[in-house]
């Protein structure tokens, strides 16, 4: 018996297990297990919760296929939410270790999390300032990454086709640039007077609302 809690941020969706008095010894395994819609609970992934030295606490994430992800900044948020709630921690600003280095979180109003995601690192065959090719039959923005939560962005024109998954290294030509290893798509298309936004997690595949859109973590 696992006890467990989900939460969301901005739609995000996590399965999220306390490992302060216990450890799973497959997370890998469990995370695809747990995370099927249809025969599990349902969720973009499994996040682990741990002691960490020099930190408030350490988070794992494990993506729905199982791989595991260096950092989510909606299950980020979602970790300091339930931290500052249990009791685990009492301070703030709330110091969280990840893959990808340490984030710093901060409580917001009306129970808001704010993550510093760090500063943007060019992709991979990218040059920095300007803009990539065309891709999916309309135009690229510039494509900067946040180091540890890896975008590649690009904007698809009216009528061009919208991705349903992130290229295999080798198919992003077009793009202008490989996303790195682990890295996540974003694509914008308009639409009439709105703008159409598709997020894609290698791993998870399509999330239902923009990575970076504010919003409060909910359990």
């Amino acid at each position: 018996m696992i006890d467990f809690f989900k939460m969301h941020g901005a739609g995000n969706d996590y399965i999220f297990i306390d490992c302060r008095s216990r450890s799973v010894p497959d997370p890998a395994a469990l995370a695809i297990q747990i995370s099927d819609r249809h025969r599990g609970v349902g969720s973009d992934g499994l996040v682990l919760l741990q002691n960490a030295e020099g930190a408030d606490l350490r988070m794992r994430i494990f993506n729905a296929d199982g791989t595991e992800a260096e950092m989510c900044g909606n299950a980020a948020r979602c970790a300091a939410r339930y931290a500052w709630d249990c009791g685990w921690v009492n301070h703030e600003p709330l110091r969280l270790q990840t893959a990808a280095g340490l984030r710093i979180l901060w409580n917001g109003p009306q129970g808001a999390v704010t993550v510093v995601m760090g500063r943007p690192a060019p992709l991979s065959g990218a040059v920095a300032g300007t803009d990539p090719q065309p891709a999916f039959g309309g135009q690229s923005s510039r494509s900067p990454v946040l180091r540890g939560y890896r975008n590649l962005s690009a904007a698809a024109g009216g009528g061009g086709a919208f991705p349903e998954s992130i290229p295999e290294p080798g198919g992003c030509a077009a793009a202008g640039a490989e996303p790195a290893e682990g890295a996540g798509m974003g694509a914008r298309q308009r639409r009439n007077a709105g703008l159409r936004h598709r997020r894609l997690r290698r791993g998870s595949g399509c999330h239902a609302a923009p990575a970076l859109r504010p919003g409060a973590a909910r359990r």
